[in-house]
């Protein structure tokens, strides 16, 4: 979050000295601290603190960019917007029909449960097959909302609460993803400066981006490209859009056709803008980890910081489109006051771009020395 400087503050002793050489002046007199007007003044000063304070806490207030709830909503509302609600999760779900069936009406709002029972999915719509079909795919929405939907892995909802006849199984084929809590007011915050633009309708990156944020709160970056010719000139009308979610995963169809519906709106799109969205690429890396530690650090406890720190990294720049990750940073994340050294034997450098996520699948300590101190 930015920082506004403070406008009003001023250190206690610099407003009591100011008054104390003030009224020491109209009265003639030195004013000494054990006399009265001096314990009077230092009231005063104490009020005058506080009352500077809340100004400059006020102007955060008022600025989209330090300004927190609920004065920050009140900031959305000057632009048209409003926080996100929280959204559930979602999934495509596959539904195995028995050999030999007749014609199969799977209705909206059938249930699937995920296996350790803790989230339940619906059907979004009544999907019928044909004779000699052999499955039903349909998407589906949490009960709930939120993020406990989320990161389920293929076919781990599967628990039938609904039976259908002729239906033999079900399964999901991608990670559920799309549930979030109401939006966090960095989100709002973000949306808010971007609007400040005057972007009511599509057509820059940056309204592109900001139409985008707004399909679902699970969105924490977009990725807005025009293509380009041979001669690599933009080719005019075409809009690719990527949305990349949290968690470190493909961004699902659900959420790419709600980003389509968002940006499409009759008021929103240029009329001749051809929209689409795709899920940008996962790039997945490993970090080998050699530690050379002072004399004297704790081996445990000093590992467990370092892999921390570095894992914390990783995350950040997970959470970025087009974020490299190198040797060097991840380094400096890792150094620490009981650390000698950090080596990354045979790493290289991750290059993403603006439509690629790194995401790092393994932090493999290989080795832990400490160093030599007669070298």
């Amino acid at each position: 979050m930015a920082e506004v400087p403070n406008l009003f503050y001023e250190e206690p002793d610099v407003i009591y000295n100011r008054m104390i050489s003030r009224y020491g002046t109209l009265v003639n007199r030195p004013i000494l601290a054990q006399q009265a007007e001096a314990l009077i003044f230092r009231t005063i000063t104490f009020e005058l603190v506080l009352v500077k304070a809340q100004g400059d806490g006020a102007v955060r207030q008022s600025l989209a960019a330090t300004a927190e709830a609920p004065m920050l909503d009140y900031l959305a509302g000057n632009t048209g917007l409003k926080r996100l609600a929280a959204t559930p999760a979602v999934t495509t779900l596959v539904f195995q029909l028995l050999a030999g069936h007749g014609s199969v009406i799977l209705p909206a709002g059938t249930k699937v449960r995920s296996q350790d029972g803790l989230v339940v999915f619906a059907t979004d719509e009544e999907k019928s097959a044909a004779p000699g079909t052999d499955t039903i795919t349909v998407t589906a929405t949490a009960l709930l909302d939120g993020p406990q939907g989320n990161l389920y892995a293929p076919s781990l909802i599967s628990d039938l609460i609904d039976p259908q006849a002729f239906v033999t199984s079900v399964a999901n084929i991608d990670v559920t993803a799309g549930g979030a809590d109401i939006e966090v007011s960095d989100g709002l915050r973000r949306r808010i400066l971007i609007s400040q633009n005057q972007y009511s309708t599509a057509g820059s990156n940056d309204s592109y981006k900001f139409w985008a944020l707004t399909a679902n709160p699970s969105i924490i970056d977009v990725a807005v490209v025009s293509p380009k010719d041979e001669e690599g000139n933009s080719i005019g009308g075409q809009v690719l859009l990527y949305p990349l979610v949290s968690g470190g995963i493909d961004t699902p169809q659900a959420i790419l056709d709600a980003v389509k519906e968002a940006v499409s709106g009759e008021l929103r799109r240029p009329l001749t803008d051809k929209v689409d969205a795709f899920s940008p690429t996962k790039v997945n890396y490993a970090i080998p980890l050699e530690l050379v530690l002072k004399h004297g650090a704790v081996q445990s406890t000093t590992e467990a910081a370092v892999i921390a720190a570095i894992t914390i990294y990783a995350l950040n720049q997970a959470k970025k489109l087009g974020a490299d990750v190198t040797e060097s940073q991840i380094i400096a994340a890792g150094m620490n006051g009981s650390v000698h050294s950090i080596r990354l034997t045979g790493f290289t450098d991750v290059i993403v771009n603006p439509t690629e996520f790194a995401v790092c699948t393994e932090i493999n300590k290989i080795s832990t020395t400490y160093e030599d101190i007669n070298a």
